[in-house]
């Protein structure tokens, strides 16, 4: 009995905790409502990201969560800020996919920026893999190769430990070529949007190195690695190092 009522202080505590934070939100969300329906954007802005800030804890699945999300980016739209708008579009998207009008919206801020989809959603993922991962499918394609020789040597070879050790290097090979596919092309790293004008693709995480390429605002990237002011990032542009304040994470 005791264990139960128990169970039931920390309950009602918990809700007495979380309601304040959850009335905060709303009321920022709403305040937010109405400046955009006023056409003061600058405000609405304001308001909105107040909300998505307290959103932290009070549970990021929720309904209210994705409605803060999508008025964040029709307001960044409103302000010309199209690339702010297309991150919190995108991350919009992970919890609605299948939105017809997010999908709208995303190709047309992606036009607003000068960026064309070049295939259906239905390939956005194959095509990013193959365009932006052409090392690794070559260094895949010469391992198939190797094995291929290496198997072709096994049977011409009537020597049996040779034969042995030939098999075995293919099986390797073949392991190694899977691993790589399975790292680099079915679990790319998390993606980001550039969210400034342009920005510098350096060879080293160093301001004094030079840029072998620029990206422009709405550019996204996959990072690979990170540290506190630098992001190692495969681009359109090819591998470098960005620093980590010039992007935002579809997924933070």
């Amino acid at each position: 009995m005791r264990q139960l009522f128990a169970f039931f202080v920390v309950v009602i505590g918990l809700i007495m905790t979380l309601a304040p934070g959850v009335k905060a939100q709303q009321s920022d969300f709403d305040r937010g409502c109405i400046c955009y329906e006023a056409g003061d954007y600058r405000d609405a802005l304001g308001s909105f990201r107040a909300a998505a800030d307290k959103i932290s804890g009070l549970g990021q699945d929720s309904e209210l969560s994705l409605l803060i999300k999508v008025n964040l980016a029709h307001t960044s739209y409103q302000l010309g800020h199209y690339a702010e708008a297309l991150l919190h579009y995108e991350r919009a998207r992970i919890r609605d996919a299948d939105n017809l009008e997010l999908k709208s919206a995303i190709r047309e801020t992606e036009s607003r920026l000068g960026f064309e989809r070049e295939l259906d959603d239905s390939l956005g993922g194959l095509s990013w893999a193959l365009r932006e991962r052409f090392s690794v499918t070559s260094l895949v394609a010469q391992s198939v190769l190797g094995q291929m020789l290496l198997i072709g040597f096994a049977f011409a070879t009537r020597h049996r430990r040779r034969r042995f050790i030939a098999t075995l290097a293919a099986i390797i090979l073949l392991v190694l070529s899977l691993w790589v596919l399975r790292r680099d092309l079915l679990t790319p790293g998390p993606t980001a949007i550039v969210l400034q004008i342009e920005i510098a693709l350096r060879a080293e995480p160093q301001v004094d190195r030079p840029a072998h390429a620029q990206l422009r605002a709405g550019s996204r990237v996959e990072i690979l690695e990170s540290s506190d002011r630098w992001l190692k990032v495969r681009s359109k542009a090819g591998l470098g190092w960005i620093k980590a304040n010039s992007v935002g994470r579809i997924v933070n």
